[in-house]
């Protein structure tokens, strides 16, 4: 079960903003506890992110321009997409 929660400043997030929001996600859960996911259009300090690692939380960055989403701490990183995207193989011509 996982918390979705999105921040759209631009500021890096402390750990003490992260602790709470974590434990926003832990209360939410009624039988479970959720974990946290967090999408945030600035970063983290790297309290933060230690913090975010040991509660089992992911956290990415949003690009504005691009949508795209880059992982912010290690928990992050283990669950994301590899970067490179495997090409288009070329079909032999007839």
């Amino acid at each position: 079960m996982f918390r979705i929660e999105w921040r759209s400043n631009g500021k890096d997030l402390s750990a003490r903003e992260i602790q709470w929001l974590n434990g926003m996600a832990a209360a939410a859960g009624e039988k479970l506890p959720k974990h946290l996911i967090l999408i945030t259009g600035g970063g983290l300090t790297r309290p933060a992110a230690g913090f975010a690692d040991k509660a089992k939380a992911c956290a990415f960055h949003q690009d504005p321009t691009t949508g795209r989403l880059t992982a912010l701490n290690y928990r992050a990183r283990e669950a994301s997409l590899p970067e490179d995207t495997p090409g288009t193989p070329e079909l032999e011509p007839w």
